[in-house]
């Protein structure tokens, strides 16, 4: 019975190191990437005068991209689009 437990404890101890080193690969590529708020606030400095009408994340082909939607001192809509996991502006 004993080394019944200590097998399960082996194998309970063996998969979760196996998931911890999944987690800490994905939080490092989650460094690379940009936020929503982060490329918000990149389209506010870039041009102060743009008033932000909404901001949101899609997935387009595999690729999440920020579409940060403003209006511009002319009363116009225009549409940011930036790359999620590099921070370029597509537009």
């Amino acid at each position: 019975m004993r080394n019944l437990i200590n097998a399960a404890v082996m194998m309970f101890l063996i998969a979760h190191s196996c998931f911890a080193d999944d987690k800490n690969s994905e939080a490092g590529s989650r460094l690379e990437q940009i936020s929503l708020e982060q490329a918000t606030r990149l389209i506010i400095t870039k041009d102060g005068s743009n008033r932000v009408l909404g901001a949101r994340t899609v997935d387009m082909d595999g690729k999440y991209i920020h579409i940060i939607k403003v209006l511009t001192p002319k009363g116009r809509i225009r549409h940011y689009k930036i790359a999620a996991g590099t921070g370029e502006m597509l537009n």
